[in-house]
């Protein structure tokens, strides 16, 4: 009989986060963002951390069965840094988006052993990969031994005929609207052809992935806030008992990645690229509405209060940039890059409150 797949409080969880973060395509569960493996940490959908009365409670409410294990791969997801923080001990059961995760853990549930189980099979491998997973790699020594290690066997693979596309992870500096947030994250993933082409850019031009991919980051940042917040607003004005006009909106955290960016030559010096990714972004609409006294008569003061609201709010986009990688100052923010058309898809605003 095969070993239960859960979470161990006080051991090692590196082949169950691996597993959780490639079931799972890859990205936060949360947010949906995609995320390299070192980011991503295990999120107990219900909080370990709840008493025996909730969890029975939280069983009946979402259709739950008794053998539910808290620390079982029916209440695990993969979630980003950021995600999990701003979960951390809360209760989320009974929100929709909620029962729909708990719902995706429980399906996937069997891919996850299924995976675990095929690595573990092969006794080697699984413990080269614990042992490098628990290595200090900021440590010059190891990585001064990892390095050629790591190169020979990559290059043994390509010998062998598996194709291996390198890619590079980018952080990205951000302004504008982007960095109105309290925190705020823009990255951009690179890979084969790409990678070619920005290093040649960069050899031959002078020009860094960040002066050619941030003005569209900064563009498509600006209308993306200007939209989720137009739609959590008109949500939020729905309520009567809200004095219309008087919303406010804080924005919370936000995060761009761009996934896809393709490069086509034109001339010599002067290109078009088509980027492709997603949004998140978390904001907090605050509304004010009048509390009258109880008499009602006229001329009787009013009292005001407050009350907040957050939301959630995530989109894919596209863009297209013509690049002129030879002209100095030209086009937008003395960069020179132009952004000449950029859209939106699967915008959702959910309200978390």
């Amino acid at each position: 009989m095969s070993e239960k797949v859960s979470y161990k409080k006080h051991g090692h969880n590196s082949l169950l986060r691996f597993a959780l973060w490639e079931t799972w395509g890859e990205k936060c569960a949360i947010c949906g963002v995609h995320n390299l493996f070192t980011s991503i940490e295990i999120d107990h959908l219900i909080p370990q951390t709840t008493s025996m009365e909730s969890l029975a409670q939280i069983k009946v409410e979402e259709s739950l069965s008794n053998d539910f294990d808290i620390n079982g791969l029916e209440n695990l997801v993969p979630a980003c840094g950021s995600c999990n923080n701003k979960k951390r001990h809360t209760n989320y059961s009974g929100l929709l988006s909620f029962s729909m995760l708990l719902m995706e853990a429980q399906s996937k549930k069997v891919q996850v052993e299924e995976f675990i189980r095929i690595f573990r099979s092969n006794h080697k491998i699984s413990k080269a990969m614990v042992a490098l997973d628990e290595a200090n790699l900021t440590d010059e020594q190891n990585q001064k031994t990892l390095v050629p290690f790591l190169q020979s066997i990559v290059t043994e693979l390509y010998a062998l005929g598996v194709e291996l596309t390198p890619s590079l992870y980018r952080p990205l500096g951000v302004c504008g609207a982007a960095a109105s947030y309290h925190a705020f994250t823009a990255s951009v993933w690179i890979e084969g052809y790409e990678l070619t082409f920005f290093n040649f850019v960069k050899q031959f031009f002078g020009r860094s992935v960040d002066d050619c991919v941030l003005p569209a980051v900064d563009e498509v940042s600006r209308h993306f806030t200007k939209m989720v917040e137009d739609i959590a607003v008109e949500e939020v004005s729905k309520n009567e008992y809200y004095l219309s006009g008087n919303e406010w909106v804080t924005p919370q955290s936000f995060a761009c990645r761009v996934e896809k960016v393709e490069p086509l030559v034109e001339d010599g010096v002067k290109f078009t690229l088509s980027l492709s990714g997603n949004l998140s972004a978390s904001i907090v609409v605050s509304a004010a509405f009048d509390i009258p006294s109880s008499g009602g008569y006229e001329g009787e003061e009013v009292s005001f209060s407050q009350e907040d609201r957050e939301f959630d709010c995530k989109s894919d986009f596209s863009a297209t940039l013509d690049l002129n990688v030879g002209a100095e100052g030209e086009f937008c923010g003395g960069r020179p890059v132009e952004v000449v058309d950029f859209a939106f898809e699967n915008v959702e605003v959910f309200d978390m409150s």
